[in-house]
């Protein structure tokens, strides 16, 4: 289980997103678990379609015996960006449509560690903390969508109503 939040956003939106996370001393971990250095406020260029991980100093991260990040084990949120996708989708009349659209991504995190047994053990508070500054920004500055699955960002929201960004969920278009 976890807690998740959907949103839509491209570069601009990102480079918001990114001064956020540099105001509340967040850190940014590449897939590998290394370090991002905060100067380099574009990390969502550098990764591309992949994860990264939102941690802060002091919080628990494992590494597994062969030095290889072990997220799910550690203190951290997820974070992945949206994602182009090339595909028939379907509107909300029912009409297919082969276009490129985007994915969703996504702010997730579980709140306990979980032992060989599946017992829970809490982790941090401050990664709820962290988690819910996130979110409440977010849903103040994104737009929901009209199903409620997720957010736009103001940026992508604007390409989307000019017709050059289509958020979808699976084969799904997604309105706002």
């Amino acid at each position: 289980m976890g807690r998740q939040i959907r949103f839509w956003a491209i570069q601009k939106d990102y480079e918001e997103l990114s001064e956020i996370l540099l105001q509340n001393d967040i850190i940014v971990l590449t897939r590998s678990g290394n370090r991002l250095e905060p100067s380099n406020k574009k990390f969502y260029t550098v990764f591309g379609t992949e994860q990264c991980f939102l941690t802060k100093e002091g919080f628990y991260l494992k590494y597994k015996p062969d030095n290889a990040f072990d997220p799910w084990n550690s203190e951290v949120i997820e974070f992945i960006f949206c994602r182009p996708n090339k595909l028939k989708i379907t509107d909300s009349n029912g009409c297919r449509i082969i276009r490129t659209c985007y994915e969703h991504g996504r702010l997730w995190y579980d709140p306990n560690f979980y032992d060989e047994n599946f017992n829970k053990n809490p982790k941090c508070k401050e990664l709820s903390s962290m988690y819910d500054t996130l979110k409440r920004y977010i849903k103040k500055n994104y737009k929901i969508s009209k199903c409620k699955c997720g957010y736009i960002g103001p940026y992508a929201y604007d390409e989307y109503l000019k017709g050059n960004y289509l958020p979808c969920s699976g084969k799904t278009r997604i309105e706002f």
